[in-house]
């Protein structure tokens, strides 16, 4: 019997839609600041994940920051049960287009000292344990909009499943990134967070903690909960960069700035579009499903049944519906016993959704990131939709051909992670068994 190929976007042979748009430096990053000893919230507490242990920890978030000194439209949203999502919706737009030109761009751009803080979660093999002669991969992974950092973790059970029976597939360690207002972040951050956010202070959030909190060396010691400070330091490992949606968007900027924070970089539906591209109605449909979101339930249970009853998660794999309810919400304060609520708020998952120079940023540069950084894109075979369309779509997995590949997967739409952990499992199997890792260098040998 005959097996049919993948499915994928052919080479694109066109002209370019769009010559793009300028693509400035990210803002440098400043020394962390003096952060209180003293949290108001706890993190998880470690686990074992298949032949991993995970562990929680904390980092300083990138200093200075793009970011009003003023947030109306969120203490408003925020102390309301419920909002007019259309006007809601129609004044974060207006923000936007606000913060991002003229008199106030230049007041707001890297002019706030907010200190802000960035969750990871830590995956490091303990079986076999971590052998420097013979190096695994480090995986670092970003999560889409509205997610905690822990949505990958059905996807990466199955991963390590297969990674104990192919040799091939070396996984030293995986760290989960998460968004200064997602998640456990984002109840750190809670009264810091504001009406407007600019994706650059994301990209510079994860150069920040790739450049100066990943540990330099590899190995199944414990580390603590708030990772130490490393200043300039002249060796950096190699990291595969996996991110999914928002998250591969700013992964890929990232490494048009410094691609040598990454060896090679899988993109899992990217929100990567040329300017010719204008989010218009779909962007409005975004921010007023998020605005229009249920935050509020009187147990978890109830939560679980909401959530697989909803339009908008229904299609959700058991596994990743699972963890959403264990991680993303938390238990309320001041409302009866066991009421829980959402951690990433509908408030910010809007303001995250309300973003485009980013996008044409990073489609802009696809084409200069050096073709010894492997790109591999795993899109959806069944909507494009939020990509701009087959066309469009093509054109970009193909902006830098050199060392590109793609795949298209069927069973699911633009939220892959949560829709089909199997089959994106079995698609990172295949991207990953057999690379190549860089030489190890004489001072770690």
């Amino acid at each position: 019997m005959s097996v049919s190929p993948p499915l994928c976007y052919p080479r694109y042979g066109g002209q370019p839609t769009s010559d793009g748009i300028p693509v400035p430096p990210l803002l440098p990053l400043m020394p962390p600041q003096a952060y209180s000893t003293a949290l108001d919230h706890n993190l998880p507490g470690p686990a074992n994940v298949a032949n991993y242990r995970r562990t929680s920890h904390l980092i300083p978030a990138a200093s200075p920051r793009s970011l009003p000194y003023t947030s109306p439209l969120r203490e408003d949203a925020t102390r309301s049960e419920r909002v007019d999502a259309k006007a809601l919706a129609h004044a974060l737009i207006d923000a936007k287009v606000q913060f991002e030109t003229g008199p106030a761009q230049r007041q707001y751009k890297g002019g706030s000292q907010a200190a802000l803080w960035n969750c990871v979660d830590r995956y490091v093999r303990q079986d076999p344990p971590i052998d420097l002669r013979n190096r695994g991969m480090t995986l670092f992974l970003t999560h889409a909009t509205g997610f905690p950092r822990q949505i990958w973790e059905p996807t990466l059970v199955r991963l390590f499943s297969h990674a104990q029976q192919d040799a091939s597939l070396l996984i030293d360690e995986v760290w989960s990134f998460e968004s200064v207002q997602h998640g456990d972040s984002g109840v750190l951050n809670d009264r810091e967070l504001r009406d407007v956010f600019d994706w650059q202070d994301q990209c510079r959030d994860i150069c920040n903690f790739l450049l100066h909190y990943l540990p330099v060396h590899c190995s199944s010691a414990p580390l603590p909960p708030r990772l130490a400070y490393i200043g300039t330091r002249p060796e950096r490992r190699q990291v595969i960069g996996i991110g999914h949606s928002y998250g591969g968007t700013t992964i890929t900027r990232v490494a048009i700035e410094q691609p040598g924070l990454f060896q090679r970089l899988i993109l899992v539906e990217p929100m990567i579009t040329p300017p010719t591209f204008t989010r218009g109605k779909g962007l409005d449909l975004l921010l007023r499903g998020a605005l229009s979101k249920r935050s509020r339930w009187p147990s978890r249970a109830h939560a679980k049944s909401d959530i697989l009853q909803s339009r908008s998660s229904n299609t959700w794999h058991l596994d990743v519906v699972d963890v959403f309810v264990e991680h993303g919400l938390i238990e309320q304060c001041g409302d009866a016993p066991g009421a829980v609520r959402l951690k990433t708020r509908p408030f910010d998952e809007a303001v995250v959704y309300c973003e485009w120079n980013v996008c044409y940023e990073t489609w802009t540069g696809l084409k200069d990131i050096p073709s010894g950084l492997g790109l591999h894109w795993i899109m959806s075979a069944k909507s494009n939709v939020t990509t701009g369309g087959t066309a469009m779509t093509q054109e970009t997995v193909w902006r830098r051909a050199e060392n590109a590949s793609n795949v298209r997967v069927g069973g699911a739409g633009h939220l892959i992670v949560q829709e089909a952990p199997d089959e994106l499992a079995s698609e990172l199997v295949k991207a990953l068994s057999g690379q190549p890792l860089p030489p190890l260098p004489r001072s770690q040998l």
